[in-house]
């Protein structure tokens, strides 16, 4: 049975709290998938830290490049995809093409944002002041907490994270107690 940390600044760290639960099955309660992290409040802040340390670094690459790193999350999700459904499939007891077709939602939303990249304008527009034009800029607000659901886990992974990481921001995951592999199966790509 596999034990499973917390991915923070970059490492696999063990929660402060010590304590752990078990990700069992549904369809077999007598099978454990793995044994994760109960996180606490040490641990939320030390995650917020990290994440604010990487903020500065991470706003400041420009949005193509950005686009490139999460293009590259949905090749790595593609090569991937069999074991991401199979671990989907015993997670929340979907079918295994239920799986996949999550899988391939979140495949789909890396290829989409990572092209959105390239496209990331602003807007000129008439302003009411003669001799004056008006633009805007687009910023990145800060650190998004995402906490998605057990039902379509790798799809909602992504349709969260994916948008605010190619906006500049970072994120903090927390995985639902459900499904927690496949958020940390979604931390390592």
């Amino acid at each position: 049975m596999e034990h499973f940390d917390n991915y923070i600044d970059g490492k696999w760290t063990k929660s402060n709290s010590k304590k752990t639960f078990k990700n069992i099955s549904p369809s077999n309660i007598k099978e454990c998938l793995g044994v994760f992290p109960m996180s606490n409040k040490i641990d939320i802040d030390n995650a917020v830290t990290a994440a604010k340390k990487a903020f500065e670094q991470w706003k400041a690459t420009p949005a193509p490049v950005r686009g490139k790193i999460i293009f590259k999350i949905g090749q790595i999700m593609s090569k991937r995809k069999k074991e991401l459904a199979n671990i989907i499939s015993k997670e929340n007891g979907k079918t295994i093409a239920g799986g996949l077709g999550d899988v391939q939602s979140g495949i789909d939303m890396a290829y989409f944002v990572g092209g959105e990249g390239r496209r990331w304008y602003g807007r000129t527009t008439h302003s009411n002041l003669p001799k004056r034009f008006a633009m805007t800029k687009r910023f990145p607000v800060g650190i998004v907490g995402i906490i998605p659901s057990w039902n379509t886990p790798m799809a909602l992974i992504c349709w969260k994270t994916l948008p605010a990481l190619l906006c500049g921001n970072t994120i903090i995951l927390k995985s639902e107690e459900n499904t927690p592999e496949t958020a940390v199966r979604f931390a390592e790509i």
